[in-house]
This record gives structure tokens, sequence and C-alpha cells, in this order.
């Protein structure tokens, strides 16, 4: 009721103000509103981001993270402040009143727990596109790894992973407590920090707010985390449980065995999908979890299973309280403040960081950051008995070389050099008792086993360079080039089973089907509208004006009155409204389907983004070939060429 009443009156102040955002108009997909924000001075509204600069890629345009509902962009402020910007693709509700409302409500209670939400400033004027205004949502970036790459980081670290466990015990009290639901728990919205101990919730589209009760949810979230009989009528408290669930199994499956995340992840969920919740006994994820808990005596896992799939068998909002304990040190707003770590962050980079145009590493791309993800910098690592070591450096806003910066880590040296004195006094050994069998007394013995001795000295040092750490950490790099090539072929053959007529056509967008055909459109159809006659069509032509595009573009006619000029761009609107639909009826074979191409083109890019990062890591990763191993292992310093074998 009191949503209801909220409504209402927003409906009534956004209504007397003159809304700029028409009911019936087509709202910017990722394109029009990735064109728009170029001239930030003229597309936004407010103040503090007209002189913003906006992240762009190589190729000069701006970076774009598109979702199902919007299309965010990145902003720098003069100040250095790093922002996300999302700019909506579609209304919400009839003409995005209630939208308005709800982050309103929300916005408050961001405010008011800033240990685990990123607070935001919701502008119904935000951006301007064309002839319109339209609202978007400002966000200052956070800091953390979303989940899905953080458990890719982190999943041979046990303790890690079980840590964080008790930490979304503690996040899921700390909701319920206060009578909300973030209703969307997953693999982006979760961001990780602290070894698992800090945790921060983004994307607030689907979220519950004790002012909602007794509204639908805007969205239900994403399939692979769950409840299969989840609709928009469940929203309230309690609505994460399901999710916490999902992860917490996951997770402890993980802890268990580190290679189920490399069998069963997909990008798109952790080990379980949305299958496996509909029919858990003929789930191969859940076969495998409970052999792993009876093999390991593994209780807390089995528990999580049990929990798990009494909850798919149960009602979707009829999920049980995780059973991991909350560990002893929560989330406390007093002490964790990601807005406060995240701009204490920017400053510790700016005051560190060194900059050598010969050692500096430059670029445009941040490989597949999500957007509200503060991007991991690589500090310099030189230690004091290791100044030959070139620095590597990067700017905040630059590509990061993480796999370079481990290859230089205190960590992986001290390893190399732990692994290089222990394969030496291996071959020493070796070497010993080759010659010892050289001068032997029995010559028959001696040439006997000299064939072999020569086989295992050849043997061992082949798997020494493949124990070797810095050749280790560079077969890890060359296995996510692979990875990352396999969801590039994956997703592309998904759009050619999801396009149909879309790549024949070679209308890829609504945005080019909608304009082509108001280029279709003539003119003299504005004689249907009412109150037009052929001498207003005799102006139009006068004008230069053959068809509804070109109307559109126009806006103004001298002398047509501007009630009718109102009621031509009505009826343009109306003609992109029935183009639009006639391309979600037609193209691509079922209602979704534009919508998911796009998706799946958007992932298409940013997974090649993230492939010409690592490629470009690779060709910039130090030597690793056997003869530079061989040259190390026998203390001769190696080359440090960048070429890879």
């Amino acid at each position: 009721m009191r949503f209801q009443q909220w409504k209402e009156t927003e409906t009534r102040n956004y209504t007397s103000a003159g809304a700029s955002t028409p009911a019936r108009l087509s709202w910017p997909d990722a394109v029009a509103y990735q064109e728009s924000i170029q001239n930030p001075s003229f597309s936004l509204t407010d103040a503090a981001f007209q002189n913003a600069r906006v992240h762009t890629d190589r190729r000069g345009l701006p970076v774009t993270y598109a979702g199902r509902f919007a299309v965010v962009f990145r902003l720098q402020t003069e100040d250095g402040e790093p922002w996300a910007l999302r700019c909506f693709t579609t209304p919400g509700d009839g003409d995005g009143t209630a939208r308005a409302a709800r982050y309103q409500l929300i916005q408050k209670y961001a405010e008011a727990h800033r240990n685990i939400f990123v607070p935001f400033r919701y502008m119904e004027r935000g951006i301007k596109v064309g002839r319109h205004f339209y609202p978007a949502l400002a966000m200052r970036w956070a800091s953390g790894e979303p989940l899905g790459r953080w458990i890719e980081n982190h999943r041979s670290n046990p303790e890690a992973l079980r840590t964080l466990c008790g930490s979304l015990s503690a996040l899921l009290a700390k909701l319920e407590a206060e009578g909300i639901a973030h209703g969307d728990w997953q693999h982006d919205n979760l961001l990780v920090a602290d070894e698992g101990r800090r945790l921060t919730l983004v994307d607030y589209d689907g979220m519950f707010v004790p002012e909602l009760a007794g509204q639908r949810s805007e969205e239900i979230g994403h399939p692979n985390y769950q409840h299969p009989a989840r609709t928009a009528d469940h929203f309230g408290p309690g609505l994460d449980r399901f999710a916490c669930l999902v992860i917490q199994t996951s997770l402890l499956g993980i802890a268990g065995n580190a290679e189920l995340w490399d069998k069963y992840s997909d990008g798109e969920s952790l080990l379980f999908q949305r299958s496996d919740f509909v029919n858990p006994g003929e789930s191969p994820v859940f076969v495998e979890l409970k052999a792993l808990a009876e093999l390991d005596q593994d209780e807390l896992l089995a528990d999580a299973v049990a929990r798990l799939e009494d909850a798919c068998h149960a009602g979707a909002m009829s999920t049980l309280l995780p059973g991991i304990d909350v560990p002893t040190e929560e989330l406390d707003s007093k002490t964790y403040d990601p807005i406060r770590l995240a701009s204490a962050w920017v400053e510790s980079v700016k005051s560190e960081m060194t900059f050598d145009p010969k050692t500096t590493v430059v670029g445009n791309s941040v490989g597949p950051r999500q957007w509200w993800t503060l991007p991991e910098v690589v500090k310099s690592n030189v230690s004091q008995t290791s100044a030959a070591r070139p620095r590597i450096v990067a700017v905040a806003t630059q590509e990061s070389f993480d796999y370079i910066e481990r290859a230089h880590s205190v960590e992986t040296l001290r390893a190399e050099e732990n692994h290089l004195n222990s394969w030496r006094f291996g071959l020493a050994l070796c070497i010993v008792v080759t010659l010892a069998l050289v001068f032997a007394q029995n010559n028959g013995l001696r040439f006997f086993l000299a064939g072999p001795l020569f086989a295992l000295l050849v043997n061992l040092g082949s798997l020494g360079f493949s124990r070797w750490p810095r050749k280790m950490i560079y077969d890890e790099l060359t296995l996510e080039i692979e990875k990352m090539n396999d969801l590039i072929d994956k997703r592309k053959r998904q759009i050619a089973d999801k396009g149909g007529q879309l790549a024949s056509s070679g209308m890829t967008n609504v945005s080019d089907f909608v304009q082509e055909k108001m280029r279709q459109t003539s003119i003299n159809r504005v004689l249907t509208v009412p109150g037009v006659k052929v001498s207003t069509l005799r102006v139009l032509r006068e004008a230069g004006i053959d068809n509804a595009q070109d109307l559109l573009k126009r806006g103004t006619v001298n002398g047509i009155p501007p009630h009718q000029m109102t009621a031509l761009l009505n009826w343009c609107q109306e003609r992109e409204d029935e183009a639009a639909a006639e391309y979600r009826k037609n193209m691509g074979g079922g209602r979704y389907a534009p919508a998911e191409v796009s998706r799946l083109r958007h992932e298409v890019a940013e997974f090649e983004r993230h492939l010409a990062h690592l490629k470009r890591e690779r060709d910039n990763f130090p030597e690793t070939s056997f003869r530079t191993y061989v040259r190390r292992l026998f203390g001769v310093e190696g080359t440090t060429a960048n070429s890879q074998p």
C-alpha cells in the first residue's frame, strides 16, 4: 500500500513536470547510448559528469557492458573518481515511474548499509539520446572481484572457499534482519574481497525492501541460481536463501575437489544449472557431490547438498536457512566501506606508482572486467636483490598483466630458486653416479647402465622443466587462452542457432531494422493522421521530407502548426513501435531471440577483447624455453627476450 501511494504521487509529479520520455517511445539500445555518450557535455545532465572522460576501447569507442535491461559505461570525473553510468534499454513498466519510485526507495537502504551495498543516484533525466531524456543510475566503482572470477583464482584454496561460505551466511542474516532481499545473487552480482571475508552486492533491479510488500518483482534473477518455480509473485524477505544455498554448496564442493570447477563451470554458473534443480535425482552434479561428501566424510557438504535438494522439491520461498556458521569477523559497516576503500585504493595507486616510458604497460582494454569492478593494478615487485628485473607498472585505468605480475612476484621468484636448487642437487647426484660407473672396473656393467642413466638424465631435465614455476604460470596463461577461444566458439554457435534470419537479413539489431522500416514508410501516409490535410503534405514535400525517418530527424518544419507537428511525431513514434514489434516477431524465430542474440554478440565482443589482452600478455611474458631453463639451472642468467617456444 505504501508503494502504491508512492507511485501515484510520483506519477502525478512526473506528469505535472512534463514527462520527457513518452510511454510509447522506443527506448534506445546499446548502440544509441554509445553514440550519445561520446559527447558527455551534451548528453549528460549532471554537471559532475559533463566533463568526465568516458572509458574507450582501442578503436576510440565507449566500452559498453550490456545486461538484460541496461547498458553500462565507465566514467572518470575531473577529480579522478571512477563512476559507472547505468542506462536502461527498457522502461521496466508503462512509463518508467514505478522504476523511479522503486529506486528511490532502494536508495535509502543502500545508503544506510554501505558495508554491503554501493550507494547510487537515480537520475530521472540522466542522459539525452536524440530529442529525449532517459533515466540513468550513477554509482561509484566498487572494489572486489566478481564471485565467478574470485572462485577461478581461489579454487585451490579450500580455506578461503569455506571462509566465503560463512561470509555468505552473515550477509544473508544481515539482509533478513533488515527485512530486505537482493533478489539476484549470482557470479556477477557478488563482489568478494579480503580472502572471502568481505562481500558487496551490486545490481539492484530486483531488490526487495519493506515498502515494496505486496508488489511483483521486476525480474526473477539468473535461472542458474534461482528456484525453477520462482515467478514475479515470489517477492519478499527470504528471497535470497535458495541462491545462497546454491553458491555455498558449490563452494564446499570445489573446496573438496577443485577439478569440479573445470568440469562443470561454463561462465554462466558455478556448478549447478537450472536443469539440475528441476530434477536433482538425475543430476550428475548432485550425484558427484554426494559421492564426494561420502568419500571425504564431509558432513558440512553432505548437509548443504541435502538442504539444496530439499529446497528444489519444496516451494520457491520454502528454502531453509543455511547450516553454515557465520565467521567470527562479520560484515561491519564501521570497518568496511566499499566506497571509502575504493577511493583510498585509487589514491594509493596515484601515490605509489612510478611511470617509466620504457617499462610502463599501456593499453585501453581491461579484459572482461565487469563494469562495477576496479581494474587490478600490476604493481612493481622488484626486490632489492633483483634490481635488474624489469618493473611492471600500469595506470589504474589501463590494463593489468596478472600472469606477468605473478612471474615477477617475490613468491614466484622464491619458489623458482628453491626449485632450481633441488634439481641442481638431483642432477649433480646423477652425474656423480654416472661418472662412478664410467670408471668402474666392470666394463660390461658400465656400458649396460650408461644408456639408461643418460635417458634418466634427459627425463629428469624434462620433468624439471615442466615443473618450473615460471613455465607453470605460462601454461596457465595458455590454457586460459584456449578456454577463451572455446567460449567464443560456443557463443558464436549459439548466435548461429538463435539468429535465424538475423544473419541473412543484415539487420543485426532492432535499431537498424526500425530505421530501415521508417525510411521505407512514405510520407504520403501522414494523410491517415487525423487533422493532417493535403496542404500539410505539400509543405512536408517542399521541405525535402520523403519518408517517416526524414520527418523524425527534422523534428520541426516551418509552416506546420505545433499541434499538427506533435500529431505527426506521435505518428512516427507509433510506426517505430510497430517496426520494433515486427522485428521481435519475425526476426530470429522467437520473441526474445533478437535480444538474446544481441546479448551473445556483446559477450563475444567482451571475450574477444579479453582474448586479445591475454595474447598481448603472452607475447610480453618472460622467456620460458627449455634452453632458458637449462641456462638458469646451470647458473647462467637467461635472456629477457619476449619470444616464446
